[in-house]
Parts: structure tokens; sequence; C-alpha cells
């Protein structure tokens, strides 16, 4: 079962974990990620599910209808798995995006940036706003 914070907690906890990684290498690798139902009536479901299906060290944030997840030790193939594990169950009615540290960002503000920008070259919505200092 995951774990819920409150928003306003994500980003510092992806700081955290960036800084837990380097100077302890450990984790070496999490993900960072953004789960959105395309329908407003799954949202509730979909919540359920990332409660329910992610591990008790995945943390996971909500915002105006938004999930934002923190997988620490996730792997590329882990989340590949979580994606098609979501893909699967919702029909493919869920938009997610997911950066990698440190492939996709070395840094906090680094794969936020990322994240933002891979949310909105995607799908439209524009999360750039959530995480200004």
């Amino acid at each position: 079962m995951a774990t819920k914070i409150l928003f306003e907690e994500f980003k510092p906890m992806v700081d955290f974990m960036v800084h837990l990684s380097q100077r302890f290498n450990c984790p070496k690798e999490f993900a960072v990620g953004f789960l959105r139902p395309e329908e407003p009536h799954l949202y509730d479901k979909l919540v359920k599910v990332v409660e329910e299906a992610l591990r008790h060290s995945d943390l996971y944030a909500e915002k105006d209808g938004n999930i934002f997840v923190i997988l620490p030790g996730a792997t590329k193939k882990g989340v590949d798995f979580i994606k098609k594990a979501l893909f699967d169950f919702f029909n493919g009615e869920v938009l997610e995006v997911y950066e990698d540290y440190p492939q996709d960002g070395k840094t906090t503000e680094e794969l936020l940036e990322k994240l933002a920008t891979d949310v909105e070259n995607k799908y439209g919505y524009i999360i750039k706003k959530y995480f200004k200092k």
C-alpha cells in the first residue's frame, strides 16, 4: 500500500530522494510520475489502485485531479511494468508520464522540469505552476 503525502511535501520529498542518492548512492535510481484518468469519473478508482497496488515505500500526492508519485528504487523496467498494468486495468484511459533519476535529471529542478515539459507536450496539461518556488 503506497503512502499518501500532502502535495506540498512532494517537491521536498523528491529533493530528499535526490540528496539521499547523491550522498549514499541509495537508492541509485528512482522515478517520479504524473497520473491522471482521461475521464474524471475514474479518478477515485485510480487513487484506490495507486494506494493498493504500489509498494509501501512508494509515495503519492494529489493535486487538482492529478496524482504525482515517487517510486524509490524503481528501474525503467519496473516503471514499464507499472505503465502496462495501469494501461491494461484502465483500458488505456490513464495518462501517464514518468521520469527516471538520474537519467532524466540529476537535480530536483531538472526532474520536475522534465516531468512538467513532457506532460505538457504529451497531454497539454500545464503542471509547471505546481513546482514553482
